[in-house]
């Protein structure tokens, strides 16, 4: 059983992998290899996936453009790495979870159709209620995120009041990219329930491939 989580940042994802990584699946956490490739390409001291969003910076920054346009080269060349283990693989006992990045969505589409051939792609509903709580977070501690155009600034509002109005309408372009191609959506309710074992996710994944 192969696994790819799929969703925003600060969602949970990478939580869930290293609980299955604990359950006995090899983990691949796509923002640790990231920041590996930084590293040895820039010198920087880049460890964490804050340490990657302190690097990035925020949208309305001038620098940005260009440090996503790099992350997001890195993240293509780690996901096909990825692929090439996957496919290469002939033990039937050895089972992969990748915790793919908020940006996976914007890889290359082929490249997409593969992944979705040598996984299961869990997506993470985010329920508007944990909007704010994922901005507020974001703004206190970033992670990388990617915006694609989505942020806009009025010019005569600060950077934070921006965000505040772009950041809802990143995730809902998100959610469309996403729920095309996930194989099963768990809601925010379901991935975020105390107490939810590695045993009942894995059923609620199979119900919802069902």
């Amino acid at each position: 059983m192969h696994l790819g989580f799929m969703g925003m940042a600060g969602v949970g994802k990478s939580y869930w992998a290293e609980r299955f990584a604990e359950a006995g699946f090899t983990c691949f956490h796509c923002d640790d290899i990231i920041a590996s490739h930084l590293r040895a390409e820039l010198g920087e001291a880049l460890v964490t996936v804050h340490d990657l969003g302190d690097w990035m910076g925020f949208p309305h920054q001038p620098d940005f453009a260009a440090k996503e346009a790099k992350y997001l080269t890195l993240e293509e060349q780690t996901l096909r790495d990825i692929v090439r283990v996957l496919v290469e693989n002939d033990d039937p006992d050895r089972h992969f979870v990748v915790d793919m990045t908020g940006s996976a969505v914007y890889v290359d589409e082929d490249l997409l159709r593969e992944l979705r051939r040598q996984m299961t792609i869990v997506y993470f509903g985010v329920s508007e209620d944990a909007y704010s709580h994922l901005l507020e977070e974001y703004i206190a501690r970033p992670r990388p995120v990617l915006w694609q155009g989505i942020y806009h600034s009025n010019g005569d509002e600060s950077p934070e009041i921006a965000l505040t109005h772009c950041y809802p309408r990143l995730i809902a372009h998100r959610t469309q990219l996403y729920e095309t191609w996930c194989d099963v959506k768990l809601d925010y309710h379901v991935h975020r329930r105390p107490g939810l074992t590695v045993e009942a996710f894995l059923e609620q994944v199979k119900i919802g491939t069902t």
